[in-house]
């Protein structure tokens, strides 16, 4: 009998060799260092802070929450703050094509607080997390762009169902058991880029780590559910997407092929703002320092884009950090006058500095003409810096560092995470995290690094 979508899909994650590549471990390993970095530099972020004030008073468990000494959450609760405190700052990695999202906020969050509460090893961890990369940007080749151009927010979407099949992958499912998981989470798989700019928006992954966990758990204990929820009439592809997308099949042949982490990568970020802007903002630093540019020479700035980016970034006048991280006008002027974008960008003092306010209006966004919106067709991000004495800098900006083509060292990977890390930990704890870290594939099981990452 020939399977469907969810089955096919099911029975690759729960049947795939646990023995990955080299690059696939050294991504995922980079992706934990990373994440970890995010979730302790944005448990202080207020979204972060009043998730876990809001569930907190349900009661304790045996999961970790980054930042808290003092009390352990149930693994989908620890899942839903650490998952809000990773994506707080909008610094953790992405995946452009195909998935359009964020992949490790979701993933990891998930997969850390059941692996303390059910004694998983650093290795199983790994592994779960390379069978989520392939659930999400399989389903993402399936469903994309139309699904993310209609308004929805691939992280909180295709997230979840991406953290359901890894998280049944970490527990040991058999395929039927993950094949109902990712069935259940369908049912939790919401969230619109209309939040983007709110402390919603990193709410979305704690959302979809929460609701990964919590599917898994039920497919666990033998919940049913129908099995034909990702293709078909009444399914995710088929209400979420359109018929331009190109479905299931041809992303399902791949499986068992090549792995997708292989394939497309991860990036990590250098900003902590919208991974629309990153090319652009790299572009920007650049010629700021090859021509030794200074604010008062630049008459005009032009950037263009692809509309769907245009669309995600509103924000010309940020009001606050979260509008900041959406607004391309306020990151490109921070950059031409700072030379850098940093974490303290984003401080509700940072975003009101009178010397940003005044080049925001010098800078025009448009959008491309020609709109192609994935793929080698793509059109790159352009910018034009007009100089006061007529001088032209035009300069195409189709790649960011941090990029799978153009990645950041394990070193400058190790230095993001100190700069996040060392305000929270101190440095002996940075030092004993980072060393966890390094050998996170041998640990035995994550106890020692989770008590450690409490603070």
């Amino acid at each position: 009998m020939q399977m469907n979508a969810n089955e096919r899909l099911a029975y690759w994650a729960a049947t795939v060799s646990g023995e990955h590549t080299s690059t696939a471990l050294e991504r995922a390993t980079n992706a934990v260092i990373d994440t970890i970095a995010c979730m302790l530099i944005g448990f202080h972020d207020p979204a972060s802070r009043r998730a876990f004030e809001a569930v907190a008073e349900w009661g304790g468990g045996c999961s970790s929450v980054i930042g808290y000494p003092h009390q352990q959450l149930p693994a989908p609760w620890a899942a839903l703050v650490n998952g809000t405190s990773a994506h707080a700052l909008d610094f953790d990695d992405y995946n452009e094509v195909p998935s359009f999202a964020h992949p490790s906020a979701v993933l990891f969050p998930a997969l850390l607080a059941i692996a303390e509460e059910k004694g998983k090893s650093g290795s199983e961890v790994l592994d779960a997390f390379i069978v989520g990369v392939e659930a999400l940007m399989r389903i993402g080749e399936a469903v994309n762009i139309p699904h993310y151009s209609l308004g929805w927010h691939a992280t909180a979407t295709i997230g979840t169902l991406a953290a359901a099949v890894s998280s049944a992958r970490l527990l040991g499912l058999k395929a039927d058991a993950i094949s109902v998981a990712l069935s259940i989470a369908t049912s939790h798989a919401t969230g619109y880029t209309s939040q983007f700019g709110t402390m919603t928006k990193p709410l979305h992954c704690g959302f979809a780590a929460q609701a990964g966990v919590l599917a898994a758990q039920l497919a666990a204990q033998n919940i049913t559910a129908s099995t034909s929820t990702l293709d078909g009439k009444w399914s995710f592809s088929g209400l979420l997407s359109t018929e331009e997308a190109q479905g299931f099949d041809a992303p399902l042949a791949k499986l068992g092929q090549i792995l997708a982490i292989d394939e497309y990568g991860l990036s990590i970020k250098r900003y902590p703002c919208c991974s629309a802007m990153h090319c652009l903002i790299d572009a920007v630093l650049e010629q700021r320092a090859g021509y030794k540019l200074t604010p008062s020479e630049v008459e005009a700035v032009t950037v263009r884009l692809r509309s769907t980016y245009v669309d995600i970034l509103p924000f010309v006048f940020p009001k606050n950090d979260a509008e900041a991280r959406f607004s391309l006008t306020y990151c490109l002027a921070t950059a031409l006058v700072t030379g850098d974008l940093q974490p303290d960008d984003f401080s509700r003092a940072a975003v009101e500095r009178s010397e940003i306010r005044a080049l925001i209006p010098l800078i025009t966004i448009e959008k491309h003409a020609f709109n192609a919106e994935r793929g080698p067709k793509a059109p790159s991000d352009i910018l034009i810096i007009k100089l006061k004495n007529g001088q032209i800098i035009e300069k195409v900006a189709d790649r960011a560092v941090g990029m799978p083509d153009c990645p950041l060292s394990r070193s400058e990977l190790m230095k993001k995470f100190s700069r996040c890390a060392w305000p929270v930990l101190g440095d002996e704890q940075c030092r004993q995290v980072q060393s966890l870290l390094q050998n996170f594939e041998g640990l035995q099981d994550i106890t020692e690094l989770m008590k450690l990452l409490r603070g």
